[in-house]
């Protein structure tokens, strides 16, 4: 099935600003909350794609490469099986749309069996923290850009703790159940008022709203489940990539937290600037110099291009500034299919510390063509 324009899917335009996005999140999400469509399966797919949408759309770097790539720019943000709420990032945002807990106001539990599962899904309801995410950059020539590349990046950044395997207990045994909570993260309170009962749930503050706890933290991350390392990263650059695009690297950002996934690492790209071509868009664009007579009469002008060499028809009387195309010797179009052209922009350069003979030339020319010298 085809995927929807996320604007459309938000209901807003491509200029909207953060605050606009959010006010109709807010709204939708409001519309289409399942505690509000109980056994609507439609409802809860709608829900679930705003918030797909609202993921893309409130940061900055994606919502980039969306604009620029459509949803081929957003594919490597979502796992093989597409968005999950565990790529969901903006829980905060919910919770100011339905009160502490998203229970609040009288909005049931579903609202948690759908990001975390049912009770038996979610492993004693334990809520492993995600690793933070991660920026770099790095720079190459045009030829890599052209070409494509791999890139190896050194970061240093939180590793799995070799010695708990990242679970934070010591020995790498496992937490155990929360005995506050009953490994559900969170617990909630019922409140008699004069308008009827309300809930309200909120996080746990034994386990901090994992579910679980670690007994006796690993001496060596401290029960973090994580360690300070080197890691070697290998970056797969496409063909034709343009310069300042940001390209995503899946969990490879800081470790998360007593197990919990890890971060996403982002890598802005810098294409440095070439000596020969100037570039737009998918076109290259060279300036060649020729002679008068050249421009006057025509010539065939060798250019270099990207990969190599090739031949240009420069016609009888071009002028300064004519732009000759060379079709499919450009940049690879990495949103779709071909090749740009390259653009040859002619110079034509006036000669100077001419001879005396040249001089009397051209002076002759400028008789026959009745033109007045100084």
């Amino acid at each position: 099935m085809t995927k929807r324009d996320y604007y459309e899917v938000l209901e807003i335009n491509k200029n909207a600003t953060d605050d606009e996005i959010k006010k109709s999140y807010r709204r939708l999400a409001k519309k289409y909350h399942p505690d509000l469509n109980k056994g609507d399966k439609s409802a809860e797919e709608k829900f679930k794609e705003i918030s797909e949408a609202y993921e893309i759309l409130m940061d900055k770097n994606k919502r980039a490469n969306y604009d620029k790539y459509g949803h081929a720019g957003t594919t490597n943000q979502f796992g093989r099986e597409g968005f999950e709420w565990s790529n969901f990032t903006h829980f905060s945002d919910l919770e100011d749309i339905f009160g502490g807990g998203f229970g609040g106001g009288g909005f049931g539990n579903s609202i948690f069996d759908i990001f975390f599962g049912s009770p038996g899904q979610r492993q004693g309801g334990y809520r492993q923290q995600r690793g933070r995410d991660l920026k770099t950059g790095i720079s190459i020539t045009l030829e890599e850009a052209f070409n494509g590349t791999k890139k190896s990046i050194k970061m240093t950044k939180g590793l799995k703790c070799p010695e708990c395997q990242g679970s934070g207990s010591k020995g790498g045994s496992p937490p155990k159940v929360c005995p506050a909570c009953g490994g559900a993260g969170r617990v909630q309170a019922r409140r008699d008022t004069l308008f009827g009962t309300f809930a309200t749930v909120t996080q746990c503050n034994t386990c901090g709203g994992r579910g679980k706890v670690i007994v006796e933290k690993c001496p060596k991350c401290s029960g973090t489940g994580s360690v300070r390392g080197d890691k070697t990263i290998t970056l797969d650059i496409p063909k034709g990539i343009e310069n300042g695009t940001t390209l995503r690297i899946a969990q490879e950002g800081e470790m998360g937290s007593v197990g919990g996934p890890a971060g996403d690492l982002y890598v802005e790209i810098q294409v440095i600037p070439h000596p020969n071509f100037k570039r737009e868009g998918s076109d290259l664009v060279y300036t060649a110099a020729i002679g008068i007579a050249q421009a006057a009469l025509g010539y065939s002008l060798s250019v270099p291009t990207i990969d190599g060499k090739a031949n240009v028809k420069v016609p009888a009387g071009t002028q300064p500034d004519t732009i000759l195309r060379l079709k499919g010797k450009g940049m690879p179009k990495l949103r779709g299919f071909g090749t740009g052209d390259l653009l040859v922009k002619i110079k034509i350069e006036i000669p100077k510390n001419l001879t005396s003979e040249e001089k009397d030339l051209i002076k002759k020319y400028a008789q026959k063509r009745g033109e007045t010298l100084i």
